[in-house]
């Protein structure tokens, strides 16, 4: 049964059309998922001085200003949400919501919190933070909040069988999480580095030094398309529950979202896998390039804290032809290096059969530039 669940889930990565409906009218509607953790049976955490505080009604109250934020502000989207009541949804039916939708993203938000053994000043930590997919992951941040999320599984009946076949410290399900991870990694780090953005932009008292985190999050590794599970800020600093219990902020948090779906939305769709036709640009005085060297173009596949060989098998039929740069904290994994742009667009769409979230990027020695700045 494990190795069939395996096999399965394998040849949706290998065939990500099937669950993306690429291919199908670009005009489709953009597909958003949104994730209310918790709910029901589960309140999540709890403010320290009002037990009555419930993690579950700040995060219910943000996803629904969120989905009617989208709805005003972005066109040619639908939204889901996975409950919209406070009900228990366990978090593999929660997976499952989102896989069905064909969800071009799908965005889990929760609020954060601390206990006296994890920071000796827990009660002081605040501000938000941003989850992706990380396996093996040496993050701590990102390995206490996996514990704290994961841990709604044990209100759900009988979960002993239900996440019998999800054990990633199997050989086969180590393979699976790795193949998972680089399909959709590079992807989900783009989205959460795009809330990120805006966070500091809107929010700069409440930014901390480190915003984006990885853990073995099983939603996140549950779901197969780009994610990002969305810590709204600590339920256990006294300022930043009052904050997130009121309606001003709450908004406020939505709108931060709202504008990274949105730049998103639009890097995606401009950087899509249709060629677009190149018209000649109007007739300029020539200017000297600095010809020390030369802008290069590259698609990106993948995107992880793991460094892997180039030879890896992840990397399908590119194994061995990959390019690795190590930026800030991650290794970012490039196939089609080229200092021709229409070369590297031509090549996007074989790219993508193999690897769907694929996108192009550009740059000059180790510094990455933007594909405008590329193309002068």
């Amino acid at each position: 049964m494990n190795r069939l669940l395996i096999a399965i889930f394998v040849m949706t990565l290998v065939c990500p059309s099937a669950l993306y409906g690429q291919g199908e009218n670009s005009q489709k509607k953009f597909n958003i998922v949104i994730d209310p953790g918790h709910g029901g049976k589960d309140p999540g955490a709890l403010d320290v001085d009002d037990k009555s505080v419930e993690e579950k009604d700040i995060i219910l109250s943000v996803s629904v200003k969120l989905k009617e934020m989208i709805a005003d502000q972005i066109p040619n989207v639908s939204v889901t949400m996975t409950r919209e009541k406070d009900v228990f949804i366990p978090l593999v039916e929660r997976a499952k919501i989102a896989n069905k939708a064909k969800s071009d993203i799908f965005i889990s938000i929760h609020v954060n919190s601390l206990r006296p053994k994890d920071h000796p000043k827990y009660r002081s930590v605040k501000g938000i933070r941003f989850y992706v997919m990380g396996i093996d992951s040496k993050d701590e941040q990102g390995s206490m909040t996996a514990l704290r999320e994961n841990a709604s599984i044990l209100f759900e009946d009988d979960y002993q069988t239900t996440y019998a076949e999800y054990n990633s410290d199997t050989p086969e399900g180590k393979i699976a999480l790795k193949l998972m991870q680089l399909n959709t990694s590079g992807q989900s780090w783009r989205l959460a580095e795009t809330m990120e953005k805006y966070a500091r932009r809107e929010l700069p008292k409440a930014s901390s030094e480190k915003m984006i985190n990885s853990g073995n999050i099983y939603i996140l590794r549950g779901t197969t398309m780009p994610s990002v599970l969305v810590e709204l800020g600590f339920i256990t600093n006294a300022e930043e529950s009052k904050l997130m219990q009121s309606s001003s902020y709450q908004t406020q948090l939505a709108q931060i979202i709202v504008d990274a779906i949105k730049d998103y939305k639009n890097s995606v769709e401009n950087n899509s896998s249709s060629i677009s036709v190149v018209t000649p640009t109007e007739t300029k005085p020539e200017i000297k390039p600095d010809t020390t060297e030369r802008p290069k173009f590259y698609i990106q596949v993948a995107s992880g804290l793991t460094k892997l060989p180039v030879t890896d098998r992840s990397f399908k039929s590119y194994a061995g032809k990959v390019v690795i740069k190590h930026i800030g904290n991650r290794y970012k994994y490039f196939v089609g290096e080229t200092e021709d742009y229409d070369k590297v667009i031509e090549m996007l769409p074989e790219v993508r059969r193999q690897f769907s979230d694929a996108f192009v990027v550009a740059f000059k020695g180790d510094k990455q530039i933007s594909i405008a700045e590329a193309k002068q």
